[in-house]
Parts: structure tokens; sequence; C-alpha cells
């Protein structure tokens, strides 16, 4: 494979996981056997250059590991109805994402774990006076613990100092709902 190979070449063990392929442990030492270096059956192993994938840079290893949510936002626009193959009718709201219930829409999207709430508000195209919700999950433990907030909404509003702790750090796990609310969605009047 190598006389194919231009330029650094790198192994790099891989997992997929519901946010897609994630890059871990680089193999550095080439005198060292793949088995010696923990590599078994049935392990993924990815060939890049250690640095980046079509042009953009990979962040690799545990505190990178993506984490897979289901971003909610209210939607005021009007359905599309369609007819697809065979007749079937569908409704398409935006790109990728699913309608809900009244004037709610889903979409699963991936960020890494080490990216902070803020940065995943950048990421969503959402200005900073967005307002960003985590589902309250009740059952774990009972009812909610000091502070958690949440209301009969089942949603809680993660304070301005949580924009700057990661995804890890907020314990936000693959599956988890996150509702954002843009400026204009709460009015007081």
């Amino acid at each position: 494979m190598q006389e194919l190979w231009e330029g650094d070449m790198a192994l790099t063990v891989a997992r997929s996981l519901p946010a897609g392929l994630h890059l871990y442990n680089t193999l550095t030492d080439d005198s060292v056997s793949l088995y010696s270096a923990g590599i078994r059956t049935n392990t993924d192993l990815f060939v890049w250059n250690g640095k980046q994938v079509c042009g953009a840079a990979v962040q690799s290893g545990a505190e990178w590991e993506p984490v897979l949510l289901t971003v909610v936002r209210p939607f005021l626009g009007e359905d599309v109805e369609q007819e697809g193959q065979n007749g079937v009718k569908c409704q398409n709201n935006s790109a990728g994402s699913e309608k809900v219930g009244p004037g709610l829409q889903r979409e699963a999207r991936g960020f890494a774990g080490g990216a902070t709430l803020g940065e995943v508000r950048e990421a969503l195209g959402e200005p900073r006076e967005s307002l960003l919700c985590q589902e309250n999950k009740r059952g774990r433990g009972g009812g909610q613990g000091a502070g958690e907030g949440g209301g009969a909404s089942g949603w809680r509003v993660f304070p301005p100092d949580d924009m700057q702790r990661t995804l890890k750090e907020l314990s936000l796990k693959d599956g988890d709902a996150l509702l954002v609310l843009e400026p204009d969605s709460f009015d007081s009047r």
C-alpha cells in the first residue's frame, strides 16, 4: 500500500459511532507490530495523512468523540406536500429535518464532544441571544435536582456560563435533545 501512497501515512484506530466514524489512537512506531500495539481482529484502521481528511483538520482521541444530538426548533414555515414515487405524499420542511408536532421540527446533528455549547450554537447558525435548552430527563433518580429548572415544559435553559462548557462537561450523550429558541420566539408581549 505504501507504494501507492504519496506523503505522510498514519494508521489510526477508528470506531463507528452514532454520529459517524471517529478516530482514536494513531500508531506511531513503525517497528511495533499491530498485535503488540493492541490491534485485534475486527479492529477498524483508518489510513490517512494524520492531519486532514479532504482538506479539513480532524480532531482525534476520546475527548473529541462525537455526540449525536437531536436539535429541536420551532417551525413556523409552510409545509410543502409533494407527491413522491408511486403516488406517496411526502412532507418536506427543510433539508434533513422531520416535523415532530405542531410547530416543531427535529434534526439529528453530530458535534465534537470537546466543542463548547457556544460553538454548537454558532455551528447551528444561531445568534448569541438564542436560548439553548436541554430536555429534562425525569425518571433518573426521581424528581429534579436543585437548580435544574424545567417546570412543566420538560426543558431547562442552559445558563450563560454553560456556553463555555463542552458537551462532555455537560454530560450530553447520543440521542439527547437540544431545543433552540431564537430571540423572536420569546417575545414577551
